[in-house]
């Protein structure tokens, strides 16, 4: 699956390399395979957390052409500079989001498929973003400190809301039940 997450992020990233980017890691860690675009204002990681069963996208504003770290509990004053792909689709089109499958088994289609929609999505939606233009990262950071703060007012704050990961497949699945039960 590796081998295969790899290649296949190349080739549906692959448009990113009409605004310079290239690909900067390929990293695996503890079963989580992670490749790093970046160009000299914006990366945009591309990660498969393989014991999670997790597919996701973080698209991070760059500083002094660096990737920097999200604070590991988010306050309100809290510079943040990675933002998950998740967040911007909440905004433009929620429909993207794609939901675990009931058993919560990625097979190597579904993660083609996921892969093709959300470089589909950060070709659509992150144009700007792609281009060194932040303004939607103001509207994003908005999302998470209210989730953060929605979280810690309840007396939980979990360690994807305060580090802002993303969600583990597990967490998310909790986190849907919950959302469901809020409706």
């Amino acid at each position: 699956m590796k081998s295969q997450f790899f290649r296949v992020s190349d080739e549906q990233f692959d448009f990113l390399k009409g605004y310079d980017f290239r690909p900067k890691t390929k990293e695996v860690e503890a079963g989580t395979y992670i490749r790093v675009y970046q160009n000299s204002t914006t990366a945009v990681e591309v990660a498969l957390e393989w014991p999670e069963q997790y597919l996701y996208v973080r698209l991070c504003r760059l500083v002094d052409g660096r990737l920097q770290d999200n604070p590991t509990i988010v306050r309100q004053n809290s510079k943040l500079y990675c933002f998950n792909l998740e967040n911007l689709l909440l905004l433009m089109e929620p429909d993207l989001i794609i939901k675990p499958t009931p058993d919560g088994r990625l097979t190597p289609e579904q993660m083609e498929k996921t892969l093709c929609i959300y470089a589909n999505a950060v070709e659509k939606y992150a144009s700007t973003i792609l281009r060194g233009d932040f303004q939607l990262f103001s509207r994003l950071e908005g999302i998470v400190k209210e989730r953060a703060g929605r979280a810690s007012s309840q007396g939980y704050v979990s360690k994807q809301v305060e580090s802002q990961r993303p969600l583990t497949r597990t967490n998310r699945l909790q986190h849907v039940s919950a959302n469901d039960d809020e409706s």
